[in-house]
């Protein structure tokens, strides 16, 4: 029969490496890279200095925007109407109020039609003042 071992043989951990090897390996890593950059320089070929193309010239671009602050102000003559053309007035709720005119026209011409001023309705009430926020301690 196979004789089976019953134990294995153990492995050796890895071999650990050192701290010292590793930066002395970046270090030669980058003077490498350094020198063989100073090089390409030391022989002309920069490659910022090189001849590029140069790029395409693209004219200003004129943007035209309105920008116009308009104010209008108008000047509102109220007519106080006299004792006479005071006439019975229409429901709140509309705006307006109906006057007749208070001259009198002679018969030939026609009655002259009611004229409507508008009145706005009134403000609407002030919202109560909001509530205070609560006092807490903190340490």
């Amino acid at each position: 029969m196979t004789e089976r071992n019953p134990r294995p043989a153990k492995r050796k951990p890895p071999p650990r490496v050192q701290p010292r090897k590793v930066y002395i390996a970046t270090a030669c890593a980058f003077m490498a890279a350094a020198g063989g950059l100073s090089a390409q320089m030391a022989t002309g070929n920069d490659p910022s200095l090189s001849a590029q193309k140069p790029a395409a010239v693209v004219p200003p671009t004129t943007v035209k925007r309105v920008i116009r602050t308009v104010v209008v102000t108008k000047v509102v003559k109220h007519r106080k109407p006299t004792a006479s053309a005071a006439a019975p007035a229409a429901p709140a709720s509309t705006g307006y109020t109906s006057q007749t005119p208070s001259y009198s026209a002679p018969a030939s011409q026609p009655a002259a039609a009611p004229v409507q001023t508008y009145t706005p309705p009134p403000a609407p009430a002030a919202p109560a003042p909001a509530a205070a926020a609560p006092v807490t301690r903190t340490s």
